[in-house]
């Protein structure tokens, strides 16, 4: 037989087969021939137990060199080798008592100790493997053997049997309490002989959170930005080995951990939904705050050509866009074109039954000033720049209304463009005192997880315009974009260290002043668009099944008005100032099952009152449970039969289990990810005298399997599982799980 060396690996690595199906053949193992040294005691091979499929077989190797090393002979024939017959007289190597006596084919090394070496190996779970044969001879340096140094061991020869099965044993979880519950990375009830699905806290497909999967933030290598559109997490993180990309904004973990002076900063167009099936401890800062308009180079020199108005800017993951700011007027009238464009209202759910309540909160883009379109106002040097400046645009309306725009200089000491109905900021809307209509397991999330909305854009004016053919007016700039969403489900615990910080908040217009400064491009004198409004603040929406402690701050401020202010270029004569509304704060709430106090909020953006805390009602269809490591009490792995489950499924009972022979008239073959119960296991190798969990293998679907990988493809003494529930059209209620196995 020819033995795949891959299939015979130094221990601790032990391959096991569970006994069922396997042929129960005896294996045997004899030695033969003899060794040779330079010395009286020749090298001694010899076994301390018989080779059997799915068992560890040890090797002894004694009356060696202590603390040196050898190499143990592997071959598949003790009469021929490759282009040579054996046993081979090493009479040319100078040694004429000593012989080859097996094929070398491949070796293990091994290393002596106090003179003399123990090497075990696995056999695998191969019922071809029964019955067949392979042969051993060691070899250790030895600086008095006349064979060249070396020192050769008798010959063996082994014959693999088949599983010799004790009488098979088990463990059983009955959930009579939650002592086995691991709630750091799952949640769920365990006690009065059930075990009930989590309420929240979604599947964990992505394992443990680990903030620096992100993109690292260049200006700062503590701050890691996250996709809310696409986001690939890689397969040394997921529970399946295998790496998922996140499109849709929400991401299932295990657990989660934000280490203090770590940044988590959400980007893109999607809501970021972050579910965790046990404990969340948060001590650093998690944003989904809008971005802030970038510099935008309206005019470069006096009578530049017509130029378009700063394009809408976005918001927070989430959140509504600022508006348009309007295009260059040509000093021939009016025209819709050259005004402000309003921002986007706050973004409602799918569901939510208040988007007409809703639709004013956006703030209003300024109009071009003045609103003839035509340079009627001259009054500065001469007659020769206009000196004539518009409002910005006002802010945008969440939890309180926007601000308007205004102007606070203007060399003409014409009456100032301020407060106008135009460029006024959103209206409030007071999403927390609204009964929430909505219905079905997701009644809170689809109602609360709004986003902030953003300010209106800049209309054009004709500050620093001069006469024809110079009068090309100043286009307007963009609004800033409305805070994001974030919403948290916890299966257990959160706890929000004096440190954390969550913040989604609106984002701030640009400021503009005539001045080149870092990240500007062509700043100039010129270069004086009407300012946009701030965006609103964005929303927070905290489930927690366990214990909620907010020590730290949620923030959903909103974001400061844009500003034009030419002072800096010290102009005498022609400095104007004009400045956006600032956007209003935006929502945040905390539900726990008993619906916490207003006091358990902690501090806030805007202060906590009744309206942001309620009782959690919401459900998710898909949750998990897991166990803690059940050990064996056996140092070495034992031979995994199967796995049995009792459960009620939709009320009625049924069983299931990875043996299709398992007699029960409730049978309903394995708990596989189809089924509504989907049940994992992994492997731990476990120290039996502390309980110290050593080394942990994949997740498996089967304890036991001829085909597909098992527990019996790890060296593993003990086990946890995962109980996945799928409850989106019955309800799964676990009663029992047992693991059976022999040792």
């Amino acid at each position: 037989m020819q033995v795949d060396r891959s299939l015979l690996l130094v221990a601790p690595i032990v391959f096991l087969a569970a006994c069922p199906g396997f042929a129960q053949s005896a294996g045997s193992y004899s030695t033969f021939g003899k060794g040779c040294s330079g010395h009286a005691r020749d090298p001694l091979l010899f076994a301390i137990n018989l080779p059997f499929t799915g068992r560890v077989f040890t090797s002894v190797v004694a009356h060696v060199r202590p603390s040196s090393f050898g190499l143990l002979i592997i071959g598949n024939s003790d009469k021929q080798g490759a282009g040579y017959n054996l046993p081979l007289n090493l009479r040319f190597l100078g040694a004429a008592n000593c012989n080859l006596l097996v094929s070398y084919d491949f070796t293990l090394s091994f290393v002596t100790g106090t003179g003399s070496a123990v090497i075990a190996a696995k056999i695998p779970n191969q019922v071809s493997l029964v019955g067949s044969t392979w042969f051993q001879q060691a070899l250790t340096p030895d600086p008095q053997s006349n064979s060249q140094g070396w020192a050769f061991s008798n010959g063996a020869k082994a014959v693999i049997g088949g599983c010799p099965c004790g009488p098979p044993l088990s463990i059983t979880e009955d959930f009579q309490s939650d002592r086995m519950l691991d709630t750091t990375v799952s949640a769920g009830k365990w006690g009065g002989g059930q075990a009930l699905p989590p309420q929240i806290g979604g599947t964990g497909i992505l394992g443990s959170f680990d903030v620096t999967i992100g993109r690292k933030d260049p200006a700062d290598p503590k701050r890691f930005v996250w996709s809310s559109d696409r986001m690939t997490v890689p397969g040394s993180h997921t529970r399946t080995g295998q790496p998922i990309v996140v499109t849709n904004g929400l991401f299932e973990f295990t657990d989660f951990e934000l280490k203090q002076g770590y940044t988590l900063a959400f980007e893109g167009s999607r809501s970021a939904q972050i579910r965790v099936q046990g404990d969340t401890l948060i001590e650093g800062t998690i944003e989904v705050d809008a971005p802030a308009p970038p510099f935008f180079l309206a005019v470069s020199t006096p009578g530049s050509p017509a130029a378009l108005g700063q394009g809408a800017a976005p918001g927070g993951p989430g959140g509504g866009a600022g508006g348009a700011g309007g295009d260059s007027c040509q000093n021939i009238g009016a025209n819709a074109k050259y005004d402000g464009k309003p921002g986007q209202a706050v973004r409602l759910p799918s569901g939510n039954g208040y988007t007409a309540q809703a639709a004013p909160t956006a703030g209003k883009g300024s109009k071009l000033f003045p609103v003839s379109g035509r340079n009627t106002d001259y009054c500065a040097l001469t007659g020769v720049f206009c000196g004539v400046v518009g409002a910005g645009g006002g802010g945008g309306g969440f939890f309180a209304k926007g601000k308007d725009g205004f102007v606070t200089k203007n060399p003409c000491n014409k009456p100032l463009n301020s407060g106008t109905a135009v460029n006024s900021g959103g209206g409030s809307f007071d999403l927390g005192g609204l009964t929430n209509t909505n219905s079905g397991p997701n009644k809170s999330l689809n109602f609360y997880s709004t986003g902030g909305s953003g300010g209106g854009g800049g209309g054009s004016h004709p500050f620093l315009s001069r006469p024809f053919p110079f009068s090309k007016w100043v286009p307007g700039s963009s609004g800033a974009g409305g805070g994001g969403v974030i919403g948290f489900r916890v299966g257990h615990d959160l706890t929000m260290a004096g440190s954390g910080r969550i913040r989604a908040r609106g984002g701030d217009g640009y400021v503009i002043d005539g001045v080149i400064t870092t990240g500007e491009t062509g700043e100039n004198l010129f270069n004086m668009p009407t300012p946009g409004g701030g965006g609103s603040g964005g929303s927070i929406l905290l489930q927690v099944s366990g214990t909620a402690v907010m020590q730290g701050a949620l923030d959903t401020s909103g974001g400061k008005g844009g500003v034009f202010d030419n002072t800096p270029t010290h102009q005498t004569g022609l400095l104007g100032k004009s400045r956006g509304g600032d956007g209003s704060a935006g929502y945040y709430r905390l539900e726990t099952p008993a619906g916490p106090s207003v006091g358990q909020v902690g501090s806030g953006i805007p202060t906590a009152t009744a309206k942001n805390v309620g009782k959690l009602v919401d459900l998710e269809s898909r949750t998990a449970s897991q166990s803690r490591f059940y050990s064996t009490g056996s140092a070495t792995s034992p031979s995994y039969l199967r796995y049995v489950i009792e459960a009620t499924v939709g009320g009625k009972r049924k069983v299931y289990s990875d043996d299709a022979s398992w007699k029960d008239p409730d049978f309903a073959g394995v708990a596989a990810p189809t089924n509504p119960l989907h049940f994992q296991v992994q492997g731990g190798k476990i120290d039996v005298l502390t309980g110290k969990v050593l080394s942990i293998g994949p997740w498996r679907e089967f304890v036991f399997s001829k085909t597909s990988p098992s527990l019996n493809d790890d060296d593993v003494n003990g086990w946890r599982f995962r109980l996945n529930y799928d409850q989106t059209a019955t309800q799964v209620v676990v009663k029992k799980v047992t693991v059976w196995y022999q040792l």
